[in-house]
């Protein structure tokens, strides 16, 4: 009897466990920006150094939606 009890308990918490996992799937990402590591850095107006175009221009977008904005000063480190 006490390992039906305990069996049922398991299969209560798995339930749990997957039920609340499918809500992490269903998540919109964070980020729409993907981009490949490329070693070729930008120096932004922000002062930052972007490792490539690419991130530098995720985060340029990113701010402008907030009404932001921001380029490149030079290629290369800031």
């Amino acid at each position: 009897m006490k390992l039906i009890g305990l069996m049922l308990a398991l299969c209560l918490q798995l339930s749990v466990f997957v039920s609340g996992q499918e809500d992490l799937k269903t998540e919109a990402p964070k980020s729409k920006c993907l981009c490949t590591y490329r070693n070729t850095p930008v120096c932004a107006s922000n002062s930052i150094t972007y490792p490539n175009y690419c991130s530098f221009d995720c985060a340029r977008r990113e701010l402008e939606s907030s009404g932001d904005g921001l380029f490149i000063v030079k290629r290369g480190r800031c």
